[in-house]
């Protein structure tokens, strides 16, 4: 199995969800969003696929959500949307935990906030693990 593979299988696991597609006022994509989105989207990815037998890949799934602008004290800053961010990772991982592939383990290895710099925004990245038999 290939990486374009495996990120069509998990495209096409989240994009069967009518409750994540209309959770977002984005997109789901493969491999990369638009340039220069400021929608609720996310992306799905594969980083690596060993050959061997059986093989191991990982993917990643990445949902990316516009920080909030706020006031604090006099000043506007912006913040994560941890609330939506939250909701949207339960989500996707309940979707992943119930996803049964034959000949396929798949699970949730790590999951991490990350900081988009210079765009105000942050996005869940959620590691996916797969032994492909």
């Amino acid at each position: 199995m290939t990486g374009l593979e495996l990120n069509t299988k998990i495209y096409k696991l989240l994009s069967a969800n009518s409750q994540l597609v209309s959770a977002i006022n984005g997109r789901i994509y493969k491999q990369k969003r638009p340039d220069n989105s400021k929608k609720e989207d996310i992306v799905v990815n594969t980083i690596s696929v060993s050959h061997d037998h059986p093989q191991e890949a990982t993917s990643n799934i990445n949902i990316h959500i516009p920080d909030k602008q706020v006031k604090i004290d006099g000043v506007q800053q912006y913040t994560p949307q941890t609330d939506k961010l939250e909701s949207l990772t339960k989500k996707v991982v309940d979707i992943v935990k119930a996803a049964n592939y034959t000949g396929i383990s798949l699970w949730v290895s790590v999951e991490s906030l990350i900081k988009e710099d210079n765009i105000n925004e942050h996005y869940q990245n959620i590691r996916l693990s797969w032994i492909i038999y």
